[in-house]
C-alpha cells in the first residue's frame, strides 16, 4: 500500500499476507511458492523507475504575467465597473422621475464677419500697370530709324540670335528642311498611277522604356520593288523575324544611323526574304535630304534587312547605297535618334523599335 505523510510522497512497502488462492484450492507447497513470487512482484512494482520523463515542465508565471500589467488591468476593470454603475444609476433616475429638457437657454447669436476689401490694392496695381504701359508706348511711338527698336537694328540682332540658335541646337532649322530637294528630282519621270507602301516605327529607350515617338516611312515601290518588299515584309513579320525589338546599333551624330539586324541585334547579322542574292540596282533616287532610307550593302549579299537612315543630305552615298524610301512624318522624332549619337557611332543610350507595322493604303498617289 502507498501512504502519504507531511505533503511528501513516502512510499512504503506493505507485503501481502495471504496468497491469491482460495483455501483448499491448492496444496500448501504451491501456495507458499505463489505467495513468495507475488511478494517479489509487488516489491518490483513499488521500486519501478520510469524510463521516460512524463512530468509537465515547470511553469514560470513571471515570464507570462507582469505584476504591473495585472495592476493596470485591475484598475481599468474597477474604473469600468464604476462608470457602468453611474450609468445604471442615471438610467434608473430617468426611468423613475422622467428626463429633463434644457429649454431655458438663450438663442446663440452669430458674430458679424468682417470681410476685408482689396479694392484699394487693386487700384494701386492697376495704376502701376498703366504707368509701365505708357512708358513702353512712348518708347515705341518715339523710335527713329536708328533707335533701339527700329527694324534695321532688330534685324541685325535677329541674325545674331538665329546664328546662336542654329549653332547650339541639336536639330536643323525648321525652315531649311523644306528647302531640301526631293529624292526624285533627278529621277526619270513616271506618270503611272502607283500605290506606295507606308510603314511605321515606334521608338523608345531600351533601359527606361521612354517613348520617343513614331516615324512613318514612304517606300518607293515603283523604283525598287524588291527592296521595298523586303523592308515591308520585316515590318509585318516574316518567319518569326521582325524589326520589333531591334536596336539602332550605330548612330553617327549629324550623319546617319544603322539598324535592322533582325538576327543578332548587333549589326553583323541580317536576313532577306529572297533565297538567291539579288538587288535593285536603281541609283536614280538620291540622298538629298534628311530622313532618307537606303540599303546597307554587304560584300556577301546585295541587300538584307539592315538599312541606313540619314540625318542630313549625303551625296557621297549616292551610287553606292540604293535609296528606297524616306520619312514623311515624325521628322522631329528622327532627330531624337541623332541626339543620342556620337562621332564614332557608339550610341549614348540604346534605342530600339518597340513596335512596327504597315499602314493602310487609303489613297493612290501620282509620282511627279
Amino acid at each position: 500500500m502507498i501512504k502519504k505523510e507531511n505533503k511528501m510522497e513516502i512510499i512504503k512497502f506493505d507485503p501481502p499476507i495471504k496468497s491469491r488462492y482460495l483455501p483448499g484450492e491448492v496444496n500448501a507447497a504451491i501456495e507458499n511458492v505463489d505467495l513468495k513470487t507475488y511478494k517479489a512482484h509487488r516489491l518490483n512494482c513499488i521500486n519501478a523507475k520510469s524510463v521516460i520523463d512524463n512530468k509537465p515542465p515547470k511553469f514560470k508565471l513571471n515570464c507570462y504575467y507582469s505584476k504591473i500589467k495585472l495592476n493596470e488591468d485591475e484598475y481599468k476593470a474597477k474604473l469600468n465597473f464604476k462608470c457602468n454603475m453611474d450609468i445604471m444609476k442615471a438610467i434608473n433616475i430617468i426611468s423613475r422621475y422622467g428626463g429633463k429638457v434644457d429649454c431655458w437657454r438663450k438663442k446663440h447669436k452669430r458674430p458679424k464677419l468682417k470681410v476685408k476689401s482689396f479694392r484699394y490694392e487693386r487700384k494701386f496695381i492697376n495704376k502701376h500697370i498703366m504707368r509701365t504701359n505708357n512708358i513702353i508706348y512712348k518708347n515705341l511711338s518715339g523710335m527713329t530709324d536708328y533707335g533701339e527698336f527700329s527694324p534695321q537694328v532688330m534685324a541685325k540682332n535677329w541674325k545674331l540670335i538665329k546664328a546662336n540658335i542654329v549653332y547650339k541646337s541639336r536639330f536643323p532649322w525648321f525652315k531649311e528642311i523644306s528647302k531640301y530637294p526631293s529624292i526624285t528630282h533627278n529621277a526619270s519621270l513616271n506618270n503611272k498611277i502607283v500605290q506606295r507602301s507606308r510603314c511605321f516605327f515606334d521608338l523608345e529607350l531600351a533601359q527606361s522604356t521612354l517613348p520617343l515617338g513614331r516615324i512613318v516611312f514612304e517606300l518607293y515601290n515603283d523604283y525598287v520593288p524588291m527592296t521595298c518588299a523586303n523592308f515591308e515584309a520585316f515590318c509585318r513579320g516574316f518567319n518569326g523575324l521582325s524589326y520589333k525589338g531591334t536596336p539602332f546599333h550605330r548612330i553617327i551624330s549629324g550623319y546617319w544611323c544603322l539598324g535592322g539586324d533582325v538576327i543578332k541585334y548587333n549589326g553583323i547579322g541580317g536576313a532577306s526574304i529572297f533565297q538567291t542574292p539579288s538587288s535593285d540596282d536603281d541609283f536614280s533616287l538620291e540622298h538629298s535630304c534628311p530622313g532618307v532610307l537606303s540599303t546597307y550593302n554587304d560584300k556577301k549579299i546585295a541587300f538584307d534587312s539592315r538599312f541606313n537612315l540619314t540625318f542630313r543630305p549625303l551625296p557621297s552615298m549616292d551610287g553606292r547605297k540604293v535609296v528606297f524610301g524616306k520619312v514623311i512624318k515624325g521628322m522631329q522624332n528622327l532627330f531624337k535618334i541623332n541626339a543620342y549619337g556620337t562621332k564614332f557611332g557608339n550610341p549614348l543610350q540604346k534605342i530600339i523599335v518597340s513596335n512596327c507595322g504597315v499602314l493602310d493604303k487609303k489613297r493612290k498617289m501620282i509620282l511627279r
